[in-house]
């Protein structure tokens, strides 16, 4: 401060006040959800699940899952992931999926027995398209027809169905379960199927609708935890089914 009278000049400079710090942006989406290792040759999950059947508890089952080579499906060149299970050694199925401009889509799918012999194929047009991010409360709907055939022997059947599906992505979710306590992305999903009417069947339609809980982290990001189909079609049953057990090796490459 400078004396009364005196010929000093001292100024005292007062800083601007620090902004307030920037409110941390949490992201709710799905995003964390989709784990893109699932796509990438060489991922193998094995899970044992235990289901529920309006208050009844079945034994365990278990099946193991192998991310194999890209193939021809649906006129593109998916990635194919085959489904193997431990009660029924001789049969699998094969899914055909990739992700492309944010969605994943699924071409198709193949089943066999090599014990009977029997087969079926089904295609998917347009393949169905499931957003890799939503945020809570987003819906997303997709229509596409699905081509069967089913084969035995030498006979085979084939078959024409238009399915609706419409997914709810619910948003975050605590779960704790006997894999452990997670943070999960719940979906709720419901899916209209017509089949069409052949010479000696009627065109028949039925809805069906399912939630699910997916790891969004820890060592089972974007794995199944839990599903839950509620009573629907005049029916009183309820179905949980709970992973119980997992083994999740994700492939080298984008996560």
């Amino acid at each position: 401060m400078a004396a009364c009278g005196g010929g000093g000049d001292n100024s005292t400079s007062i800083a601007d006040a620090p902004s307030p710090a920037a409110t941390p942006v949490i992201d709710l989406s799905s995003a964390t959800c989709h784990n893109a290792a699932d796509l990438i040759e060489g991922t193998e999950l094995t899970v044992e699940t235990v289901a529920t059947d309006n208050g009844v508890t079945r034994p365990p089952t278990s099946s193991a899952f192998t991310t194999g080579p890209r193939v021809a499906s649906g006129g593109a060149y998916p990635v194919s992931i085959k489904q193997t299970f431990v009660d029924r050694p001789t049969s699998s199925l094969t899914t055909y999926k990739d992700a492309i401009d944010g969605n994943v889509l699924t071409y198709g799918l193949a089943s066999s027995d090599s014990a009977t012999g029997f087969t079926f194929v089904s295609t998917l047009q347009p393949p169905s398209a499931a957003p890799i991010v939503l945020q809570p409360g987003q819906v997303y709907s997709s229509t596409y027809e699905q081509k069967s055939t089913n084969t035995l022997g030498t006979g085979s059947t084939e078959q024409t169905a238009t399915i609706q599906y419409e997914v709810t992505y619910v948003g975050r979710e605590a779960y704790a379960g006997p894999l452990g306590s997670f943070d999960t992305c719940k979906f709720s999903s419901k899916t209209t199927t017509t089949t069409a009417a052949a010479p000696l069947a009627p065109s028949v339609t039925f809805t069906a609708a399912i939630e699910i809980w997916v790891a969004a982290e820890g060592p089972y990001r974007g794995q199944l935890l839990k599903s839950r189909t509620p009573p629907q079609n005049d029916s009183l049953s309820e179905s949980t089914t709970v992973a119980t057990k997992m083994t999740y090796s994700p492939a080298a490459g984008p996560r």
